[in-house]
């Protein structure tokens, strides 16, 4: 059978447009182990041809899909033990592969800008229930000075002879008014907490997303030849382009990104192995000591920790920035990776109760997702259990 000819009988299957002999002939194609892999790969083919057509399913019609694929397989599972164990596999395999489309499919872009700490969401973080991070930020002024950003009114949060800064619509935005004409350079820095992300308009008019658990540390006013930064944790950069003052970005690990305008990605958390550098357009210069990597659009620069490497590749770009977007998207992540990603957002404890699965994992799902439905669709794969104590998640195999 060709992938053509099986793409179709699984659309037709799963919109209840199929005839019985189609059916027959989708069941009996199941049973073949010699078809797994093409089963998979069309399986997610045909979830990017949805995602990219607009044709979305709700949460709940993206789990009557794998209980009917699961179903069909289960009604057959009589007979030998060969046979039962080739169900159970195909089940698994199967449950792998749509769950990516459930993780993905009817849930997918969400506009950031939306994100509000409603009345329910407030009641409980009261009761110490575990809920999606929100935007929320510390700015710490050049004089030690804070403001808990989340608490305070949209309006002007200070104004002097330099610089004017203003919160608006869960932002914070500098106006820049003089460029410093001394040696005298004053520092603010915005933070997130673990749970939180917040947005910010620096003074020469770059856009910056940070992530949860990051920080950036930037001056009131860029001196004349260079505008440097200093991020921890995670952020997207919207460069505003001027080519005579390049961008620079600083990171631990004495990495630097300099851009003169442009719009990346990076990632550098301490409890990663990697510092991650995504390219969405322009171009960027990566320097490490005497190393200097030149980057295009969807490219990627990794630099491994441990070795003190620096490697470039292709880029999932979708991947780098889903965070920035709204999304979780984890491509072909294990399940420890993933729980780094949910712990900084959700702030929630991960302990392993005894050795993981080195399974991995492929899909999206909203960041403001219930964690209980994302621990529920991950389970759905098998190999791996969640459980929850307060703020504690431990995670074991199943």
């Amino acid at each position: 059978m060709s992938r053509q000819r099986l793409e179709y009988l699984f659309i037709q299957f799963f919109n209840n447009t199929a005839s019985i002999e189609e059916k027959d002939e989708f069941k009996n194609y199941l049973k073949d182990s010699s078809n797994d892999e093409l089963l998979k790969e069309l399986m997610l083919k045909t979830w990017h041809h949805m995602e990219n057509s607009g044709k979305f399913y709700s949460s709940g019609e993206s789990e009557h899909m794998l209980g009917k694929i699961l179903n069909t397989h289960s009604a057959e599972a009589t007979g030998s033990t060969q046979t039962k164990r080739r169900v159970l596999f195909i089940s698994r395999v199967a449950a792998a592969a749509v769950v990516a489309l459930i993780l993905s499919i009817g849930i997918f872009w969400f506009n950031r800008n939306s994100i509000v700490s409603s009345p329910e969401q407030n009641n409980d973080l009261a009761i110490g229930k575990v809920v999606p991070g929100r935007d929320k930020a510390i700015l710490t002024r050049a004089n030690g000075s804070t403001v808990i950003l989340d608490t305070v009114k949209d309006g002007e949060l200070s104004d002097d002879d330099r610089t004017q800064i203003i919160k608006v619509n869960g932002m914070v935005l500098y106006n820049r008014k003089l460029v410093s004409e001394n040696n005298i350079i004053e520092y603010n820095t915005i933070s997130t907490p673990v749970g939180g992300q917040y947005q910010i308009v620096l003074p020469d008019g770059t856009k910056v997303w940070l992530n949860a658990a990051s920080s950036l540390r930037f001056p009131l006013s860029f001196n004349r030849s260079k505008r440097i930064v200093d991020l921890k944790g995670e952020a997207f950069f919207e460069v505003k382009r001027n080519i005579k003052q390049p961008f620079i970005v600083k990171t631990k690990e004495a990495l630097e990104v300099e851009v003169l305008g442009t719009s990346f990605n990076v990632m550098t958390y301490d409890d990663e192995a990697s510092i991650i550098t995504t390219l969405v357009e322009g171009h960027v210069n990566i320097h490490k000591g005497n190393d200097k990597i030149r980057m295009l659009p969807n490219e990627q620069v990794v630099l491994n920790k441990s070795k003190n490497a620096l490697t470039k590749g292709e880029a999932d770009v979708r991947e780098a920035i889903a965070w920035k977007e709204g999304m979780f998207y984890f491509n072909d992540d294990d399940i420890a990776s993933i729980m780094r990603k949910l712990s900084r957002w959700y702030n929630i404890e991960v302990t392993y109760k005894n050795s993981i699965s080195h399974r991995h994992y492929t899909g999206g799902i909203k960041r403001q997702s219930d964690i209980i439905k994302v621990f529920e669709l991950l389970e759905m794969t098998g190999g791996i259990k969640f459980e929850m104590s307060k703020r504690t998640v431990i995670v074991s195999s199943q």
